[in-house]
């Protein structure tokens, strides 16, 4: 039995996937959380690797910035967390997609 940690994770992963899917995006699940990102999703403009925490962590870019090298050039990466009042919140190194 996963533990509450992962599975509150995951459940916030398939939220997140649902956003951006209604937002237009192709979007898919890292499963089993054995690479860099959790999220991958593009759309006719742009390519998105997502890193979600159901925290905010206290510099989400950090959370990242060790895997510039693994995301394909033209790329937008993200961290995603949950405010206080538990809405998604992207936080992307370069340009933002919103």
């Amino acid at each position: 039995m996963p533990n509450k940690n992962y599975e509150s994770g995951r459940r916030f992963e398939y939220r997140v996937v649902k956003y951006l899917r209604a937002l237009g995006f192709i979007a898919t699940r890292a499963a089993g959380s054995h690479s860099p990102f959790d999220i991958i999703a593009s759309n006719e403009k742009n390519c998105l690797h997502v890193q979600c925490k159901t925290k905010r962590p206290p510099n989400p870019k950090a959370t990242v910035i060790n895997f510039l090298d693994t995301v394909p050039k033209g790329c937008i990466i993200c961290v995603c967390y949950k405010d206080e009042n538990r809405n998604i919140v992207f936080d992307c190194l370069g340009n933002s997609f919103l």
